[in-house]
């Protein structure tokens, strides 16, 4: 008797379970439509030109952004995002200093998420 009853229980547990595992399902919209991110952090950027020997480069500056991405379905979304990074002059040492953000540069891109 106690074998027919461990038996009949774990028979309910499982078909109780069972209508469980669609949360797992990659179908099933979890997540909003519409995400909205923003970042902050900081840049490098290499040489943008040489004169002879001398490599320009407006080196280390911040960087703000800002993103938003609408999803189509629950795989495929549209990603629109923008950035902002004042910097300086490019320059070298030797030749021209400046410490004051004169340079306002803006990046942007449309993606296709996956």
């Amino acid at each position: 008797m106690k074998k027919v009853a461990t038996c009949a229980l774990a028979a309910v547990l499982a078909a109780g379970a069972a209508g469980q595992a669609t949360a797992q399902d990659m179908v099933v919209r979890t997540a909003p439509q519409f995400d909205i991110a923003v970042s902050a952090g900081g840049a490098f950027s290499t040489a943008w030109f040489t004169i002879g020997e001398n490599g320009f480069s407006p080196g280390v500056a911040p960087i703000f952004g800002l993103g938003t991405t609408f999803w189509l379905s629950p795989t495929f979304g549209l990603r629109l995002n923008g950035q902002y990074m004042p910097s300086k002059l490019p320059q070298d040492a030797d030749v021209f200093e400046s410490d004051r953000w004169l340079v306002n540069n803006y990046f942007y891109g449309l993606d296709l998420m996956w």
